[in-house]
């Protein structure tokens, strides 16, 4: 009895430490982010793997062949093998966001060496570390991108208009836990949500935004809050769009009905490209559902078939 109890103690304690230890390194990524961020974006490469299927990729002819290929090829080859030949842990959480128009985004490192190298051979030239406080970066000949590295985390920053990288660097490194997003624990809650993929938008920051982000934008007024996640549901691609009114929205849309709105912010998302995606391929069902009054919208989409990221996976690899 003794023993039954140590054997379930000890797997308990082990799941409890794993939890914890897993808890304690995104909160250490979280504190990179800025809690004033113009958009936050997260990825979860694995959870793309597992519904894509792509384990049957990795061999295919038509994938093999751009592993030969510098760049792009030994990403590819990295992410399908999930090796650490380029430094990045492609199988964990992702997180990136933009301030006054800098992207930066940040992930787990697997291999500090290989970090390094991926990023010397892709900007062509060996290159010093250089130190700032405890991590080590390296900075591309031109200035325009920045890669630094601390244990198991790396930040990848690319150029803004008119902006000092190392500074915007330094700045993000020395935020304390009250100036970062973890004071904002809607943000947090969103970003913990563990779908596939989502984005968070500010629409007061619109102006500054890479084209990647403007996909996001709404016409709602400034302040607004947009969040955006992908997930696969059953097989299925499920999108949920969900919007925070401002002040001055919530004056602007008074008496409007929560079906109006759903309709007028439906046709921005019409030129989103993961609409565009989703409406490809054909939608089963479009929610809605809030309450104006309360400055809350939620839009539904669900994809109607079953593994269609893998069906659509498939179809690239026939095309290569």
């Amino acid at each position: 009895m003794k023993r039954f109890f140590f054997q379930w103690s000890s797997i308990f304690l082990a799941v409890i430490l794993m939890i914890s230890c897993s808890e304690t390194k995104e909160k250490q990524l979280l504190q990179l982010i800025p809690k004033d961020a113009d958009a936050i974006v997260y990825v979860s490469p694995k959870k793309i793997a597992e519904a894509g299927q792509i384990e049957k990729f990795k061999n295919h002819e038509s994938i093999t062949k751009y592993f030969q290929e510098e760049d792009f090829g030994q990403i590819l080859e990295s992410f399908l093998n999930n090796d650490d030949k380029t430094g990045i842990d492609f199988r964990t959480d992702m997180f990136g966001f933009t301030k006054d128009g800098v992207v930066f985004l940040i992930v787990s490192v697997n291999n500090e060496s290989n970090l390094k190298t991926t990023f010397e051979k892709a900007w062509g030239t060996s290159l010093e570390v250089q130190k700032e406080q405890n991590y080590n970066y390296i900075m591309d000949p031109t200035g325009s991108s920045l890669v630094a590295w601390n244990g198991k985390t790396a930040l990848l920053i690319d150029e803004g208009k008119g902006v000092d990288l190392l500074e915007s660097f330094k700045d993000v490194i020395q935020l304390e836990e009250n100036e970062s997003i973890l004071e904002n624990k809607e943000v947090v809650k969103f970003l913990n949500s563990k779908k596939a993929f989502g984005v968070y938008v500010n629409s007061s920051a619109a102006e500054t935004f890479p084209s990647f982000i403007k996909e996001f934008e709404s016409e709602l007024p400034k302040d607004s809050k947009i969040f955006v996640d992908l997930d696969f549901e059953k097989g299925k691609i499920t999108v949920r769009y969900r919007t925070v009114l401002s002040q001055e929205a919530l004056e602007q849309f008074k008496g409007t009905d929560v079906e109006q709105l759903a309709n007028q912010e439906l046709e921005n998302l019409k030129q989103n490209f993961i609409y565009k995606m989703l409406a490809s391929y054909g939608l089963e069902d479009i929610q809605f559902s809030g309450n104006v009054e309360k400055g809350q919208l939620e839009i539904i989409l669900v994809e109607k078939n079953e593994n269609s990221l893998s069906v659509i996976l498939n179809k690239l690899v026939a095309f290569l």
